[in-house]
């Protein structure tokens, strides 16, 4: 069966921020592109990456009792700076990285993402989003553009063998 490779699902469409810009400034642009991770660059070299959790962790949080109600309270200082919290250094693999290897390095490393590069510069970043992606798709019988034929026309013998390839190979 054919190996897919980490750039066939991974996102291209690289979305950076200043190492020195505010946090906040770094959340609000995660919730308006509705993502989870930034690329972070300083003198337009990528030296790290920002993800939610790293913002999360710095959020000041203040639970109060009102009356019989819990107030949370979630604040960012407006001093932080996405370099104080920033993940780094890098993580990457090459552009054709198997999927299963993918998998390996972030369940080994404990992380939601990985930048892929190609002669060490960045074209993608592939994210737990991309490879649950892969997983829906094939759940819902959906046509995935990266797979091939045989998986697209289900030459298969039965369901479960078909579901079983698909997560071997992508190291599910």
């Amino acid at each position: 069966m054919e190996q897919f490779k980490a750039l066939s699902i991974a996102s291209k469409d690289l979305i950076t921020i200043s190492a020195d810009e505010t946090l906040i400034t770094a959340r609000k642009l995660m919730c308006e592109k509705k993502i989870r991770h930034l690329i972070v660059k300083d003198n337009d070299k990528a030296i790290g990456v920002l993800s939610d959790r790293d913002v999360m962790k710095a959020m000041r949080i203040q639970i109060e009792e009102f009356y019989a109600y819990q107030v949370r309270n979630e604040t960012l200082d407006p001093d932080f700076k996405v370099r104080d919290v920033m993940s780094w250094p890098i993580k990457s693999l090459a552009d054709d990285t198997p999927l299963a290897a993918v998998v390996d390095v972030m369940l080994k490393e404990k992380i939601s993402s990985l930048m892929l590069t190609q002669e060490n510069a960045l074209v993608g970043i592939i994210t737990t989003d991309d490879l649950l992606e892969i997983l829906r798709r094939h759940i819902n019988n959906e046509q995935a553009t990266f797979w091939g034929e045989d998986i697209v026309n289900n030459v298969y013998s039965t369901p479960i063998r078909s579901v079983l390839e698909v997560l071997s190979n992508t190291g599910i």
